[in-house]
């Protein structure tokens, strides 16, 4: 996956991984990576590909913890990561 076209150039920090079950060709990571060229990335071809879907500051991976990503389960166009704040949940839809 870290070669795949789209992805930023190494050295990677962490990458959390997010399979769409409502269409499991749309894959969605979060990658930390030096210079803001991290972010909130989409694949629409299982992960051969992948391209910027948001490097907006609020979806950035934060080093000193862990950023998952969640794909909702009957929408491939909205993915959920947790928030900062410990319980809360974000949502962000992306375009198709």
């Amino acid at each position: 996956m870290t070669f795949n076209p789209g992805l930023p150039k190494k050295p990677l920090g962490k990458i959390g991984v997010a399979i769409s079950p409502a269409n499991p060709q749309r894959v969605y990571a979060s990658v930390e990576a030096p210079d803001s060229s991290g972010g909130i990335f989409r694949s629409d071809d299982g992960g051969d590909t992948w391209q910027l879907t948001s490097g907006d500051q609020k979806w950035s991976v934060r080093a000193w913890y862990y950023s998952a990503v969640t794909a909702d389960p009957t929408d491939e166009n909205t993915v959920l990561r947790p928030t900062p704040a410990r319980s809360a949940t974000a949502s962000m839809v992306v375009a198709a």
